[in-house]
């Protein structure tokens, strides 16, 4: 059976529903998911940055997010889209698997996002001040990251997270290492070290460095990595260091590696109906 794939251009969609008892539908319904607010608008970035802006339905300046994708790659516009309509300025950036930039996920430099974050923050529909950093899976892990490193992010999100930095990933990688600094790979540690106090000391994400409040979201059941302990090895870190802003972590029980997500999308192909893409609710600018 295909797997399920999300409507195209960020386009409505319609799931049916079928209550079916002694082979008979005995009861409907019917659910329009609308994957973006009417009013919202977007401005493709090319050059440099690899990135699509996503601007709210109003003329005053508000807080602006960075927006990381996983090991999934591209760039992730569906949780940007979700942001503006909201009413933050959300740049959807990709990093790897996309265009000229690196297949996979391995040595990716961290001054890139730097770049996005001080384009994002120049940028006259944002409040300079209010800039935040939102990531899920390896994007956690990367937020996090960031969030211990440039002094303009105020406000740190992070799904299923890690604690650590973890290897290159999604295929056959030519070097080892995830991310570099100024020409240097980072350390990080194997998944079957995680219990490896050396190994996890060396690879941990300096979290008590960020300057502004840290909201982690894990899954109890989380089957791809440990999220609920990551988080709370997060958690943890910064009570030690006596972490001046407010830090909170949403746990769910019965909660996988999608915890916290905004939305429920079928499993499979079989139970969505095609997009209706002439229904679309955004412009393009």
């Amino acid at each position: 059976m295909p797997a399920y794939q999300p409507p195209k251009e960020l386009g409505p969609q319609i799931i049916d529903f079928g209550l079916v008892r002694d082979g008979q539908q005995v009861a409907s319904a019917r659910l329009e998911q609308l994957m973006v607010a009417n009013g919202v608008r977007w401005i493709k970035i090319e050059g440099q940055l690899h990135a699509v802006l996503f601007l709210p339905n109003t003329s005053e300046p508000r807080p602006g997010v960075l927006v990381l994708g996983g090991s999934e790659g591209g760039r992730p516009q569906g949780k940007a889209a979700w942001l503006a309509s909201r009413g933050y300025v959300a740049l959807a950036l990709a990093y790897f698997r996309f265009e000229d930039l690196p297949p996979r996920l391995e040595g990716i430099p961290l001054e890139y996002f730097g770049q996005a974050l001080a384009w994002l923050t120049q940028r006259p529909e944002v409040q300079p001040d209010r800039i935040a950093v939102m990531g899920t899976s390896r994007g956690g892990e990367l937020a996090l990251q960031l969030g211990s490193m440039y002094t303009n992010i105020r406000t740190v999100v992070a799904y299923v997270a890690a604690n650590v930095r973890f290897p290159a990933c999604c295929g056959n990688t030519r070097v080892p290492y995830a991310w570099t600094w100024q020409g240097r790979p980072l350390p990080y540690v194997l998944p079957r070290f995680l219990r490896n106090r050396v190994a996890m000391t060396q690879a941990a994400i300096p979290v008590e460095q960020t300057r502004g409040p840290v909201l982690l979201i894990s899954g109890i059941d989380d089957g791809v990595w440990p999220s609920e302990m990551m988080a709370e090895a997060v958690v943890a870190r910064l009570k030690l260091s006596h972490f001046p802003c407010p830090v909170e972590h949403l746990k769910y029980a019965h909660a996988g590696h999608r915890a916290g997500r905004k939305s429920c999308p079928p499993g499979t192909a079989r139970f969505a109906t095609p997009p209706r893409e002439e229904k679309r609710t955004w412009a393009g600018t």
